[in-house]
């Protein structure tokens, strides 16, 4: 049974105070020190005081009552998260949901509850709701109130404002966490890495290209001096996408080749898994010939499926949709690409106008002509509601080729204008002019391709492999 200067010490600890920090203006450090060292008993109003300052139930603070119901509180936790790892996010969240208002629950508790019940809307599709409960940890991390490293909690709010397709928010999160941890010196750890390298990759995506070099030197820097290979890998994958999104795909592949190298001996299984699906999309974009080496990339990262995000598993199932397509399983590439349609339903993001151009590539190359430009009209719908980036820009692009292969001229135009409009550059009469010219091109390749019996590399979305 432990006494009350065990549970105060324990329960400051946790709340990540010091004892200068528990003192505040009202009490003193050697009051707390004192307090501590079972040389002193509260009184009733300092008590009150201090379980304020905690976080936590008088009762919690005074007697050793508080002690089995925090036994309890912690067992539901756990329970919570086994449930998030074996994939029951929805049961993980009633549970969670449960936890975070109960009454004169610990702070360090509380504060690890909602960390995970961010996890659990994230992976029952509810973004909003996620950013809602992590933004005021967010703070508390950034004013040093919670026992949760600032690193984790800026990189998760940032990467969920990133999936929200609010990359402006993800800068002012991501901003603020890295700034207040450089004026600390705080940058020797692997989640400032992950963390740093997730706001260079956002800032690539607005295209504000100086910045995220910028970024990444220093990163480059801070590497080479701590010698941490897994921050070295990190470094490498965020290199990759950019190198992809500025269409520079043998770099990008040589890039990812390297993070997968050094992961595989230093990282976790997650992250190796998560780089060979990363791996599998640029090869698929940068030279679909390679297919079965994309293949095994997706089938060794298969078994990790079930504890990746929605989104993260969305991705990986459109790249085995696409590897289908390009292999000649129209059928099977069909039903990967609807059934990550049907996840997604409630989604925001590009992901889900990524996986609609593989349905509608599916289905034109089973001569279903109509049906595909339905899918690329959902395309456009999808993306008229998603902030301008490199991401989306490209996006643009792609569907407005498929609708100059149909011959639906006007609709093709305003892709390639929305193209250019999503990475800042102003439509000029030359640039529809080429729009139109690329259209008339794509039109005759179609007359061509539609006279001919189908086939997997005329109707597929082989020639991705063009993308920037």
């Amino acid at each position: 049974m432990s006494t009350f200067s065990e549970r105060l010490r324990r329960l400051r600890q946790q709340a990540n105070l010091s004892q200068v920090q528990l003192a505040g203006e009202d009490l003193s450090p050697s009051y707390i020190s004192l307090l501590e060292s079972g040389k002193r008993q509260p009184s009733e109003d300092v008590a009150a005081l201090l379980a304020e300052r905690l976080g936590c139930a008088v009762e919690d603070l005074l007697t050793p009552a508080g002690e089995e119901r925090r036994k309890q509180a912690a067992l539901s936790l756990e329970l919570a998260r086994l449930s998030l790892r074996d994939g029951q996010a929805h049961e993980a969240r009633t549970r969670l949901e449960a936890l975070v208002v109960e009454e004169g629950l610990d702070r360090a508790l509380r504060d690890d509850a909602t960390y995970e019940l961010a996890d659990a809307y994230e992976k029952c599709m509810d973004l909003e709701r996620a950013i809602q409960v992590l933004l005021p940890l967010h703070e508390r991390a950034l004013n040093g109130a919670t026992h949760i490293p600032l690193p984790s909690v800026g990189l998760y709010l940032t990467h969920l404002y990133s999936l929200a397709g609010d990359l402006n928010a993800a800068v002012r999160v991501g901003e603020a966490s890295v700034r207040l941890l450089n004026d600390q010196r705080a940058t020797n750890t692997r989640e400032y890495f992950r963390l740093a390298s997730t706001l260079t990759d956002v800032y690539y995506q607005l295209g504000d290209v100086n910045q995220a070099k910028a970024y990444a030197m220093e990163l480059g820097q801070i590497a080479q001096r701590h010698a941490d290979p897994q921050s070295e890998a990190v470094l490498a994958w965020n290199a990759a996408i950019a190198a992809e999104s500025q269409g520079k795909l043998d770099e990008a592949l040589a890039l990812c080749h390297r993070a997968l190298g050094i992961l595989s001996e230093h990282g976790s299984g997650l992250d190796v898994a998560r780089l060979r699906y990363t791996a599998a999309w640029i090869i698929l974009r940068h030279d679909p010939s390679q297919v079965a080496e994309a293949r095994h990339l997706l089938e060794l990262s298969r078994d990790a499926l079930p504890v990746l995000a929605p989104a993260e598993a969305a991705i990986w199932q459109t790249n085995m949709a696409l590897v289908h397509l390009i292999e000649g399983d129209f059928v099977e590439a069909e039903r990967l690409a609807r059934s990550v349609l049907l996840d997604l339903s409630m989604y925001p993001g590009t992901q889900r106008a990524e996986t609609l151009l593989v349905l509608g590539d599916a289905q034109s190359a089973q001569s279903r002509a109509e049906e595909a430009l339905e899918r690329y009209v959902a395309v456009v719908h999808s993306l008229e509601g998603l902030p301008a980036s490199r991401t989306t820009s490209g996006l643009w692009r792609e569907v407005a080729e498929r609708f100059g292969r149909f011959g639906r001229t006007d609709d093709a135009i305003d892709g390639y204008r929305s193209a250019l409009d999503a990475v800042g550059i102003r439509s000029t009469e030359a640039d529809v002019a080429l729009a139109m010219e690329t259209v008339r091109q794509r039109v005759q390749e179609a007359d061509r391709v539609f006279a001919e019996p189908a086939d997997a590399e005329d109707h597929t979305s082989a020639d991705r492999s063009n993308r920037d």
